[in-house]
């Protein structure tokens, strides 16, 4: 079985996560890692703040 991951970025563009594209949150036809970065809120992957993400 063949994964796709996609990039995501959170609102801290230091932040860049990898997450497979089933469990990315969408909007706007990008891809987030939560709730939380698609909605704007101050996260970032590289604070631990971005579940079922690792840091790339």
């Amino acid at each position: 079985m063949n994964s796709t991951f996609v990039k995501c970025q959170c609102f801290d563009p230091e932040c860049q996560c990898r997450i497979e594209v089933t469990k990315a949150v969408m909007r706007n036809g990008k891809a987030f890692c939560s709730e939380g970065c698609a909605d704007g809120h101050g996260c970032g992957c590289n604070r631990g703040l971005c579940p079922n993400a690792p840091i790339l």
